[in-house]
């Protein structure tokens, strides 16, 4: 498989978080590098754009990989062979978005609509799914070209700059002043609260992905938890006979389909 090399990571967060963020990627043994605040929450679409101006600045050709935090992916180099099956179709001025495999029918994910049946190689999507009904969901695991849209993307900072001054000239006009303005705090860096307060809040699914005509699913199914409940944290971790999941210093007596986490360190 062809060496990634990933050039210094750019991580967003709001102000309450920015300390727990660099701590924990300090103890993660990452170096924090760049960490943008943003003044209040705007949804993804700004936040990717934010990200993709920053990384523009230091390379006008970088490809930018969004990652979302509380995603899990237990078997790291299968997903760097998929990020290497995206990267062709990326530097033909693609967006590519990582599709994962269904595993079971499930109403709390988006879908999405591909032309084929999933493979190993980029196909193209045919439409964006809101979160269905478990019967509707169902029917797409049965059809078998539908992947979840787990809201991992990858693609030339260039090409999503360009996505918006196409589709979203608005949200293009007022980060980039956010960014500009944009102001050193420690070891870190404020988007400027004045233009960022006024920018819509608004997903990048909504903001380009249903509107653009270059986008291609990478499907992955190795393995992928959005642990956003605990449910899904359940779902990833290890059980028993009886349902039951337990971390580390901590004990399970008759119990059933349950999870058991201590932050105890003894």
């Amino acid at each position: 498989m062809e060496k990634l090399h990933f050039t210094d990571h750019v991580t967003e967060s709001n102000d309450d978080f920015r300390f727990i963020v660099e701590d924990q990627l300090k103890a993660s043994g990452v170096n924090p590098c760049s960490i943008l605040i943003e003044p209040e929450g705007k949804n993804t679409a700004p936040a990717i754009l934010a990200a993709s101006l920053f990384a523009m600045e230091a390379d006008p050709e970088g490809i930018v990989l969004v990652a979302p935090s509380d995603h899990f992916m237990p078997d790291i180099k299968s997903f760097h062979s998929a990020v290497v099956r995206g990267l062709p179709e990326v530097s033909k001025g693609n967006i590519a978005t990582f599709g994962i495999t269904p595993t079971r029918p499930d109403s709390g994910f988006g879908y999405l609509e591909i032309s084929e049946a999933a493979g190993d190689v980029p196909v193209k999507i045919e439409k964006f799914v809101e979160k269905p009904s478990l019967a509707a969901a169902q029917k797409m695991l049965e059809a078998g070209n539908y992947l979840w849209n787990a809201g991992i993307f990858m693609f030339r900072a260039k090409d999503i700059v360009a996505a918006f001054a196409q589709y979203s000239a608005k949200h293009l006009k007022i980060v980039r002043e956010a960014l500009e303005k944009c102001r050193p705090d420690l070891s870190f860096s404020r988007l400027a609260l004045e233009a960022w307060f006024i920018c819509e809040a608004i997903s990048i699914d909504y903001a380009i992905m249903e509107r653009a005509d270059n986008l291609v699913a990478v499907p992955f199914a190795a393995g992928w938890s959005d642990f956003g409940c605990w449910d899904s944290v359940w779902q990833a971790m290890e059980v028993d006979d009886n349902g039951v999941a337990v971390s580390k210093n901590a004990h399970a007596i008759d119990c059933r389909n349950s999870l058991l986490r201590s932050e105890s360190g003894s």
